[in-house]
């Protein structure tokens, strides 16, 4: 679980040196299968990151155990929504050309019918089609209108929590994101510990799955995530 806690946070710049030692255990430590560098390392040179605004603290929780904490203000978030906004109308003028070229190829099998039967089967599919294109047009609108809401995301936060045990040792208590709305709409979400593997493969997940062919699932689910938060 994510420590929310009522007791006190210690930046980096403020620690004691007793602070600081274990701050930089858990820096310095390895973690899990993840051999090759130190958490530090992984977490300090992440892409994902804007590494001005990333801090390490000590978390004192109310019963006295030491948490300590990176958090990761993911930057290019105003490039990230650029693309959400591109998948959506990408979206909506694909569905708009389907429901034209539909109407077209109908034309086409009118004109080129090879038999009355077949003519008068395509004209009306034709006029069906036609009948029901304003309809389709306002559902298309209306789905893209609901998703632009998702556009106006302007913060996104990773935060990772490591507890320190009493043997010196150290786990993974807490990873998960955050998403901030201009309008106010804040929603958290955890994220499996195997997601780390972004961290220390150095990738970009976010703008990796938005540039991706799964870009507009990533839209959605986005956007279902918007409406909780609301």
């Amino acid at each position: 679980m994510k420590y929310f806690f009522i007791a006190l946070i210690i930046a980096l710049s403020a620690c004691t040196p007793s602070d600081q030692s274990k701050i930089d255990s858990v820096k310095n430590g390895i973690f899990g299968n993840y051999k090759s560098i130190t958490v530090g390392q992984a977490f300090d040179q992440w892409q994902t990151c804007d590494h001005s605004q990333s801090r390490w603290s000590l978390i004192k929780t109310s019963n006295g155990a030491d948490v300590v904490e990176f958090t990761c203000d993911v930057k290019d978030v105003d490039k990230l929504a650029a693309i959400i906004k591109n998948k959506i109308n990408q979206r909506h003028d694909n569905q708009i050309k389907s429901l034209d070229k539909n109407i077209l190829d109908l034309e086409q099998r009118v004109q080129n019918a090879d038999s009355d039967s077949s003519k008068s089967f395509f004209q009306e599919k034709l006029m069906e089609n036609k009948d029901e294109y304003a309809s389709d047009v306002q559902r298309i609108n209306q789905e893209s209108d609901q998703l632009q809401p998702t556009v106006n995301i302007n913060k996104i936060i990773y935060t990772s929590q490591w507890l320190i045990n009493k043997d010196d040792t150290f786990e993974l208590s807490y990873y998960g994101i955050e998403y901030f709305w201009q309008d106010g709409a804040h929603i958290e979400s955890k994220l499996k510990a195997d997601q780390l593997d972004d961290v220390y493969q150095d990738k970009n997940p976010l703008f990796d799955i938005a540039n991706s062919t799964y870009g507009f699932i990533f839209v959605t689910t986005l956007n279902s995530l918007y409406k909780e938060a609301k």
